[in-house]
């Protein structure tokens, strides 16, 4: 019997060898046990991002008070997420004495108070008490826009209207005397 020459098959299995040689020596360390490889992702062996501290989230409400040529944005820290009808109730309250020292005032009249509101379609109806009858001219155009720019500062609310006591009440503008206002409408006094 006749041996062939195994020379293609000891060659071709030589390389395998050699290959699998290579890469058993690539750096993937040996471990005694499997392991989680850490890809920083959560999940199964992975470990979130970091996260802020714990402890009570800060936001802010924002407020439009009168300045000495325009309405002037105000910022204040609040612990608990503002919608517009807390924002509103909370200028009714006035500025504070820290505004005051920046000559920032409000024309809505002292007292007022939020008696009701609804939203329907982006439009915040406040229902205020009879304080409001009190102003006239600039004094209540200031006081409207005041609290149309604290109220739409909130993605929810586009316009606003009015109404006293129970009793829907047109509100003086840039426009003239309007059901429902916007920012727009308040250009004149517009923060710069």
């Amino acid at each position: 019997m006749r041996l062939r020459p195994l020379r293609g098959r000891t060659t071709g299995a030589m390389a395998m060898l050699l290959v699998l040689a290579v890469a058993a020596g690539c750096g993937l360390p040996q471990d005694s046990a499997p392991r989680a490889i850490d890809d920083g992702s959560p999940g199964v062996g992975g470990t979130a991002p970091p996260t802020a501290p714990a402890g009570p989230t800060v936001r802010e409400t924002v407020l439009y008070f009168v300045g000495p040529e325009a309405l002037v944005k105000v910022s204040r820290p609040t612990k608990a997420a503002t919608d517009a009808v807390s924002a509103v109730t909370t200028l009714l309250a006035g500025v504070t004495d820290r505004e005051k020292e920046r000559n920032l005032l409000s024309s809505i009249p002292p007292d007022t108070q939020l008696t009701g509101s609804r939203l329907r379609d982006g439009v915040l109806t406040l229902d205020l008490s009879a304080e409001m009858n009190g102003i006239r001219g600039d004094g209540a155009t200031q006081a409207y826009a005041q609290m149309v720019y604290t109220a739409t500062e909130l993605p929810d609310v586009v316009a606003v209207s009015f109404s006293i006591e129970g009793k829907p009440v047109d509100v003086q503008s840039d426009a003239g005397n309007l059901g429902i206002v916007t920012r727009q409408d308040y250009r004149s006094l517009a923060p710069d």
